[in-house]
């Protein structure tokens, strides 16, 4: 239920070119003024213009996900924009990127998964919920960035699984398929068997940190991949992740902490407040993703001076009930009943 405008929530559907142009069409003033007014898409052509491999990257794109392609272009010309610029954008992670802080409460009968998406200043009223019922395919609910097809940041399937996703900085990252394309085939998994093969596709061009609950099998995971290792960490209790590797088989890979000094402070800054959390409950969750220890590195991102803040916070209360999304604007009292758009599993209906 809607108290406002601040993330509106738009439906979809067709097949894949439709998808993407109803998407362009529907967000073209978001768009065109995120395109105008972007230092990211300049910072995008920017590194482009030194290392070329835009066309590759679209090129693998194509070879094993031609569907998610026809979306890309269908964004481009529903919003009328210069089709280089939507792939750019919807290749932006396997450039450098970071952001996101998520938590994860697995309790015997719920589990508890609240993410705050983290991105720059300039995604501030752009961005969306999407309802997506696609023509052959599973429907989903996910937050979408403009220009860029659903998938990266917070979901949840009719099939019952939730997925949040982490930036992460891919120490071998290469020419291969983007990982965003990567994200977007994710959201369409049955299971947990099914989510993992999909995220740990062979030819991804780089990785991330993804966060998979999947209702049915009462599990909560965690998937770290680079463009070619991974970890997965079965959540067995609480469980908390930012911007860098911190699996057993990953923390050891090399590091620039002056580049990931926010994750890090986050990321312990987090591991403290989890270690005196003595009930997993949601309030708990939005304790620690509105907390604003070790600033301005903090996990709730609300510093005047830096270019990432948080856009919003999501909250997942997951059980043999169904799944309920619940998201919140960016503060650092955040009360469980505070949110301003609330979504369940019977929406998907």
């Amino acid at each position: 239920m809607a108290k406002g405008v601040i993330l509106p929530v738009h439906s979809v559907g067709g097949d894949n070119y439709e998808i993407g142009f109803q998407i362009g069409k529907t967000l073209k003033p978001q768009i065109v003024d995120f395109l105008e007014k972007s230092r990211e898409r300049k910072s995008l052509r920017r590194a482009e213009r030194k290392y070329p491999r835009l066309q590759k990257l679209a090129e693998f794109g194509e070879r094993f996900f031609p569907q998610y392609i026809e979306e890309i272009r269908g964004i481009a010309r529903g919003s009328d924009s210069g089709l280089t610029d939507i792939l750019l954008m919807n290749c932006k992670y396997d450039f450098r990127r970071k952001g996101c802080t998520t938590v994860i409460f697995r309790g015997s009968h719920r589990i508890i998964l609240g993410h705050n998406e983290d991105n720059t200043k300039e995604n501030l009223g752009n961005c969306c919920l999407l309802k997506v019922h696609p023509e052959v395919g599973t429907p989903f609910i996910s937050f979408c960035y403009p220009g860029m097809i659903p998938g990266n940041s917070f979901a949840f399937n009719a099939y019952g699984l939730v997925m949040t996703n982490n930036a992460m900085p891919t120490p071998d990252a290469r020419i291969g398929c983007p990982r965003h394309l990567v994200d977007r085939f994710q959201l369409e998994a049955k299971n947990a068997k099914d989510a993992t093969t999909r995220t740990l596709f062979k030819e991804r061009a780089s990785g991330g940190s993804f966060n998979i609950v999947p209702r049915k099998e009462k599990r909560a995971m965690n998937i770290e991949t680079t463009s070619q290792r991974h970890c997965i960490t079965e959540v067995v209790d609480k469980f908390i992740h930012a911007n860098h590797y911190v699996s057993r088989e990953l923390s050891g890979l090399k590091k620039d902490e002056l580049l990931l000094r926010s994750s890090i402070s986050r990321y312990k800054a987090g591991s403290k407040l989890l270690r005196k959390v003595k009930e997993k409950t949601p309030q708990a969750a939005l304790d620690i993703l509105s907390s604003l220890e070790a600033k301005p590195y903090s996990i709730m991102r609300v510093d005047r001076r830096m270019r990432i803040c948080t856009l919003v916070t999501a909250l997942f209360d997951v059980s043999s009930d169904g799944i309920i999304m619940r998201v919140y604007e960016p503060n650092p009292r955040i009360q469980e009943e505070d949110a301003f758009l609330e979504l369940a599993s019977d929406d998907l209906m």
